[in-house]
């Protein structure tokens, strides 16, 4: 029996090509990853005029019994059968030491995107870094996504021995070497709601940023949130992919951007 294919009607008022934004975090146990895959391949199948991406904003290796046993392997392999885009790093992918935690990205052909952990020795199976920001092509526009772990470096096992730049600072950073090549960004971040709304807020009131960032995919909190701060909409989808958030983003006929967001509770 296959499963029956998820549709999410295009917004009424987009013009053109649009954005679609699958989003779950802190998944510590594979029992809903078949749903998830399930979201994902049926709204990229079914999704007219959209560019499909599907995000995991980190704590996707830990703490998990399996990886207690291979270090992360089945976790991440997982990745790739579901097809999430991009992930982002959270505190406890660190769980690990930074060793496995290389030799595991070694193999990994999907994007993890690294924006403010400096100097971090991690390749992916590509064999270069750990990319700060990746560009989509929505029709004529391109988006960037880029993803921030928390720098609150008491939350992480002790000894891990890394050094974290403030996220906002990050930011700031990354779309001043992004903007010349995208009109949007999409931050993944993995850090708590507080810091996530104040992150909002520094974000309308930065001159270069102002009206950039429709979305704050977030991670970090195990309970759901979905949040509009100024004009950034912040969404978690609580923990164990027991729901995935799906954002549209849209842009009208006088060119103005605009989001909305779907809830989808996991069904067995």
């Amino acid at each position: 029996m296959t499963n029956p294919r998820l549709y999410l009607p295009k917004p009424r008022e987009a013009v053109g090509n649009y954005l679609r934004i699958i989003s779950i975090n802190d998944v510590y146990d594979i029992n809903n990853y078949p749903y998830v895959e399930t979201v994902i391949k049926s709204l990229k199948e079914t999704s007219e005029d959209a560019v499909v991406i599907a995000c995991l904003s980190g704590d996707f290796l830990s703490p998990c019994l399996i990886t207690s046993l291979d270090g992360g392997k089945a976790m991440l392999d997982v990745l790739k059968v579901v097809n999430i885009d991009y992930i982002c790093l959270g505190n406890h992918e660190f769980d690990v030491t930074v060793d496995v935690l290389g030799e595991r990205f070694k193999t990994y052909e999907g994007k993890c995107l690294n924006s403010n952990i400096l100097d971090l020795p991690i390749v992916d199976a590509s064999g270069q870094l750990l990319p700060k920001y990746d560009i989509v092509e929505v029709g004529s526009r391109r988006v960037a996504f880029a993803g921030f772990c928390t720098s609150k470096i008491n939350t992480f096992r002790p000894g891990a021995n890394i050094t974290i730049q403030p996220i906002f600072d990050a930011l700031k950073e990354t779309w001043s070497k992004c903007s010349n090549d995208a009109t949007m960004l999409i931050p993944l971040t993995h850090q708590t709601i507080a810091e996530d709304r104040e992150l909002a807020t520094g974000i309308e009131q930065d001159d270069q940023l102002s009206g950039k960032v429709p979305i704050i995919v977030g991670g970090h909190e195990h309970e759901i949130y979905i949040e509009k701060i100024e004009r950034s909409l912040i969404v978690k989808a609580g923990a164990d992919a027991t729901n995935v958030v799906v954002v549209d983003v849209w842009w009208d006929a006088s060119e103005q951007w605009h989001s909305a967001v779907h809830l989808l509770p996991a069904t067995h």
